[in-house]
């Protein structure tokens, strides 16, 4: 991949009022089953007081725009276990 000028991370305040510095942190080249050739997929970091959240952009728009990252901070999985697998219901437990 070309080493590009990395942009400086901008800050962004989240519903609860948390300030977060966030940045583009990587470039994935996607490619699907088409004709039309590889899409980019760029990984965005949110950090706040040592916690980091990652987050996937695709997309038309510039991931700056307020819009983009409010949508882009609600899409953040904020799991640490991220394997799709929740806490069994009481009675799947009990059996």
């Amino acid at each position: 991949m070309p080493r590009t000028r990395q942009q400086r991370p901008i800050e962004y305040r989240d519903q609860k009022d948390r300030v977060w510095s966030v940045s583009e942190v990587a470039v994935l080249k996607v490619v699907p089953p088409a004709i039309d050739g590889p899409n980019l997929a760029l990984v965005i970091r949110f950090e706040h007081m040592g916690e980091e959240r990652f987050a996937r952009w695709l997309g038309d728009t510039d991931w700056r725009e307020p819009a983009a990252l409010h949508r882009l901070s609600e899409s953040v999985d904020t799991r640490r276990d991220n394997t799709g697998v929740g806490p069994a219901p009481p009675e799947t437990v009990a059996l």
